[in-house]
């Protein structure tokens, strides 16, 4: 399953699920979209300038046969554009680091009370799958097999 920030985890017992949080995307306006698609996204997103050009759907409305409800997690991937990379490719990050970056996005302060169980979740997900850095080039047709790997790779607890 591949999320940009929204993926749900659930703990029943030892097993770790994700599930996908269902939500709209935002684009660029561009000829693959159309493509994919056979006919344009949805709607326009309201907005002036770089805004007022994209165009919002739902992913599976552009790839309606890979869309998964949930997941298993095999590996956690913070990907990073960098620049005058040529090749995109992978660096593990350890369980340790992994949790520390993870901390910020995920924990809200609001939620005081289920931040003991939030953060047990999130440990049990980096002691289970593999963490990486996704080091972004602009090769961005090699991704799909890159990522692929990494359904191959055993999990931590393996």
């Amino acid at each position: 399953m591949l999320s940009n920030d929204s993926p749900l985890l659930c703990g029943e017992g030892d097993r770790l699920t994700l599930i996908a949080c269902p939500g709209l995307l935002s684009a660029r306006r561009q000829p693959g979209l159309v493509s994919r698609t056979g006919r344009r996204p949805a709607r326009a997103t309201p907005g002036h300038g770089h805004a007022a050009r994209k165009r919002t759907f739902s992913a599976e409305q552009v790839y309606p046969h890979v869309w998964t409800a949930s997941a298993r997690p095999t590996a956690v991937c913070f990907p990073e554009v960098v620049p005058g990379l040529l090749a995109s490719h992978l660096e593990p990050v350890s369980a340790a680091q992994a949790l520390v970056t993870l901390i910020p996005q995920s924990i809200e302060d609001w939620d005081r009370p289920l931040i003991g169980q939030h953060l047990d979740l999130l440990g049990r997900l980096v002691e289970t799958a593999p963490a990486y850095r996704l080091c972004l080039a602009p090769d961005v047709a090699r991704l799909p097999g890159l990522l692929a790997r990494l359904t191959d790779l055993p999990t931590r607890d393996r």
